[in-house]
């Protein structure tokens, strides 16, 4: 296991780790979704990052397209 800081708090993981550097946060839709579809075997996307229509909206769109996608409240436990 090793530390993940999630809100300046260390928390223990017991998966891996993966920084991705080739992630955009100016990226529209289309690129974004382009970027889903170049990650092998995508179980599910979760949507954490801009404002919460926008993260909804583009949830329902990939949704749309039979990939699992939501958008968590803060501070709900996610299970990968």
């Amino acid at each position: 296991m090793s530390p993940v800081n999630i809100f300046g708090e260390p928390h223990e993981v017991r998966l891996q780790v993966v920084v991705l550097d080739a992630f955009s946060a100016h990226a529209d839709r289309d690129e974004l979704l382009g970027w889903v579809h170049r990650v092998p075997r995508v179980g599910q996307v979760i949507c954490v990052h801009g404002e919460e229509r926008q993260s909804l909206a583009f949830a329902q769109h990939l949704t749309a397209r039979e990939i699992t996608a939501r958008v968590p409240v803060r501070g709900e436990p996610i299970t990968v």
